[in-house]
């Protein structure tokens, strides 16, 4: 397998990294300050993934198993939401602590991939799991956390 460790690659494995950091240290999320760290790293993690490249992957690593942070965010955990806005049908509720840890365990995984030295399978991995499923959620996330921050929160301080 060839390993590609480009300064892209390795950009987006410390923003990764940094965001699964951030996660586990940060469990509980109540005031503006921290939703509004929180918006802005899911805001830097959605613009790097969207510079990712695809890459074949043929291995089959093995990777630790991931241990899910607690998330908390309170009375801001459950929002309305339409699963295909192409396609409306009935709203869904969304979870912004299912998004988070889904955005969690899918960049975890990578990071543990690339510190491994299984990179391409972690740029896989990254794409992939972008493409298909926590690029969704990080989207979710970021709507339900601009709508916290500057209506929910905003009207509470003023």
């Amino acid at each position: 397998m060839s390993i590609d460790k480009s300064f892209e690659n390795k950009a987006f494995f410390k923003v990764a990294n940094d965001f699964c950091e951030y996660i586990e240290k940060h469990k509980l999320y109540n005031d503006l300050n921290k939703f509004r760290d929180l918006h802005k790293r899911l805001l830097i993690i959605y613009q790097a993934a969207c510079s990712l490249v695809y890459v074949d992957s043929d291995s089959n690593p093995k990777h630790e198993a991931i241990t899910l942070p607690i998330i908390k965010v309170k009375k801001y955990n459950y929002y309305w939401e339409l699963f295909d806005p192409y396609h409306p049908d009935k709203p869904l509720t969304g979870s912004l602590s299912d998004d988070l840890a889904s955005i969690y365990t899918e960049l975890k995984m990578g990071v543990q991939l690339f510190k491994d030295n299984e990179v391409n399978e972690a740029l896989w991995h990254w794409k992939f799991g972008f493409d298909n499923h926590w690029g969704f959620h990080t989207v979710d996330a970021l709507r339900a956390l601009h709508y916290v921050i500057f209506r929910e929160l905003k009207n509470d301080s003023e």
